[in-house]
C-alpha cells in the first residue's frame, strides 16, 4: 500500500521513535508494550490506516484517519467507528470485498464538511484465511478543489478565445467591402488619369491598391 511519509522529517524522526522504544523496553525505564509501540508508529503516519474486521467494524485507525473523518482530537468511542464504519461502507469497501487501490469517494465528516479521499484496502490474512482488512485513506480534498478550480479555468479561456475568433472573423469581414470598394476607385482613377499622373503618381497608385 501507498503511505504518504515526507521523507525529509518522518523517516529521521521514525529512527529516532523506534531507537527509544528499543532503548525504553531494554532498560525497562518504561512499561512499553508492543501494542501501545504499534499505535505511537501509526499515529505518527500522515495518511489515515484503518483495520477493519471479517465482521466489518473498526478495531484500530490512526489519528490521521480520525482527522479525515473530522475528529481532530482522535478521541476513540463507539460512535465515531459507526460513523467510519458507514463511510467506508458507503465507499463500497467491506472486509470480504475485493482489493481497491486509489479508489476516489466522497463523504461529509462530523462538521458537515464536504470530502473527497482516496482509499486503499488489502486482505489481511491468517495463514488461509481472511482475518480482516487494512485501508489506507489519503484525503485530496484541497488537490480535488484545484483541479475544478483548474477546469473552470480552462473553460473559461476557451469560451474567451472562441469570443475573440468570432470578433476577428466579424472585423475581417466588415473590413474587406471598404476596401474592396478603395481598391476599386483607387484602379479606375489610375485608368482614367494614367497618363496625367506621371510616373510618381502611377507609383502612389500601385501602392495604394496593392496595400
Amino acid at each position: 500500500l501507498s503511505i504518504y511519509i515526507p521523507l525529509d522529517v518522518n523517516i529521521i524522526f521514525l529512527i529516532f521513535v523506534f531507537g527509544f522504544i528499543y532503548s525504553a523496553e531494554k532498560y525497562e525505564t518504561f512499561s512499553l508494550t508492543s501494542i501501545r509501540n504499534a499505535d505511537r508508529i501509526m499515529d505518527m503516519i500522515n495518511e489515515g490506516i484503518i483495520i477493519i474486521e471479517r465482521d466489518g467494524n473498526i478495531t484500530t485507525a490512526n489519528r490521521a484517519a480520525f482527522g479525515i473523518f473530522g475528529y481532530p482530537g482522535g478521541d476513540e468511542t463507539i460512535d465515531i467507528y459507526v460513523f467510519m464504519e458507514e463511510q467506508i461502507k458507503n465507499a463500497r469497501v467491506s472486509a470480504g470485498g475485493p482489493e481497491t487501490i486509489n479508489l476516489e469517494f466522497s463523504f461529509k465528516d462530523t462538521a458537515g464538511i464536504l470530502k473527497t479521499a482516496l482509499i486503499s484496502s488489502r486482505v489481511l490474512k491468517s495463514g488461509d484465511d481472511n482475518s480482516g482488512r487494512l485501508c489506507t485513506i489519503r484525503d485530496i480534498t484541497a488537490k480535488k478543489k484545484t483541479e475544478i478550480d483548474l477546469s473552470e479555468t480552462v473553460k473559461e479561456l476557451k469560451r474567451s478565445n472562441e469570443e475573440l475568433e468570432s470578433f476577428a472573423y466579424v472585423a475581417s469581414h466588415d473590413l474587406k467591402e471598404p476596401l474592396r470598394m478603395v481598391t476599386s476607385y483607387v484602379q479606375l482613377i489610375r485608368k482614367k488619369f494614367m497618363d496625367q499622373l506621371g510616373k510618381d503618381g502611377n507609383d502612389f497608385i500601385n501602392f495604394a491598391s496593392d496595400g
